[in-house]
C-alpha cells in the first residue's frame, strides 16, 4: 500500500508526462473523492497508508484520466455552483465560467418570474437557477432525449422535479409561442476549424 503524499506525487507525475496541465488538482480531486477525505485533509492525512482497495480504484481512474478521459467523466459527476450534478458523456461538462451566467440569472429574474434554459445539458443552468431561487419556475429544453434524462435525473436528486419542466425541442419548436420573463444558454459555439485544436479531453470525449 503507498502512502497519501507518494500516491499523490505518482499521479501528479503521470499527469503531468500525459500533458494535462492541471496535473496536481486532478491528483488530488480523485484521491479526495474517491477515498472521502476532504483536499486539505490530504495534507494531513499524508503519512497514513492509502487503503488497497480505494488505492486500486484511484489507479484504474488514473490510468483513464492519463489517456485524457475527463475528470468528470471518471467520477460521474461534476460540482456547479452550490449543486452537484452526474454527468455522462451524453452531456457537455458544466464550465466554471456558465456559473457567472447563473449569478446573473438569479439577480435579473423578477420575484416569481419565468426562465427558459435552452440547450439544458445536464441541467446546469436550469438547477441551479431553480435551486437559488425557489420563487422562479423554469423550463430546460434540450434537442437530445439522452441530456433531458440526465438533466431530470439530476433534478430528481435535487428535489427540484416539481419546480423544473423538461421539454425535448430544437430550440423553441416544441414551446408553441411561450413567453419567458429570461431565457438563458450557453450553447455549443465551436466551429469546424476550432474544434480540431480543442484538447483531447473535449475533442475526443464530450459531445460533438
Amino acid at each position: 500500500m503507498s502512502r497519501f503524499f507518494e500516491l499523490r506525487r505518482e499521479l501528479r507525475e503521470e499527469f503531468t508526462a500525459a500533458g494535462i496541465e492541471s496535473a496536481g488538482v486532478d491528483a488530488d480531486i480523485l484521491i479526495s473523492e474517491l477515498a472521502g477525505i476532504g483536499r486539505g485533509e490530504l495534507f494531513l492525512r499524508s503519512d497514513e497508508e492509502v487503503p488497497s482497495d480505494v488505492e486500486r480504484q484511484i489507479r484504474s481512474l488514473a490510468a483513464r484520466r492519463a489517456q485524457r478521459e475527463p475528470l468528470q467523466y471518471l467520477l460521474g459527476y461534476a460540482y456547479f455552483m452550490e449543486i452537484r450534478l452526474d454527468v455522462s458523456p451524453e452531456v457537455l461538462i458544466p464550465r466554471p465560467e456558465t456559473e457567472r451566467l447563473v449569478e446573473w440569472v438569479v439577480e435579473q429574474l423578477p420575484r416569481n418570474g419565468t426562465l427558459l434554459d435552452l440547450g439544458t445539458g445536464s441541467g446546469a443552468i436550469a438547477l441551479a437557477a431553480a435551486y437559488e431561487r425557489p420563487d422562479i419556475n423554469v423550463t430546460a429544453v434540450d434537442v437530445s432525449a439522452d441530456a433531458l434524462a440526465i438533466a431530470m435525473h439530476n433534478a430528481g436528486q435535487l428535489g427540484l422535479s416539481q419546480r423544473v419542466r423538461f421539454v425535448e425541442s430544437n430550440l423553441f419548436d416544441a414551446l408553441e409561442k411561450e413567453r419567458f420573463d429570461l431565457i438563458a444558454a450557453n450553447l455549443p459555439y465551436v466551429t469546424d476549424e476550432e474544434f480540431a485544436t480543442l484538447e483531447p479531453e473535449v475533442r475526443c470525449h464530450e459531445p460533438r
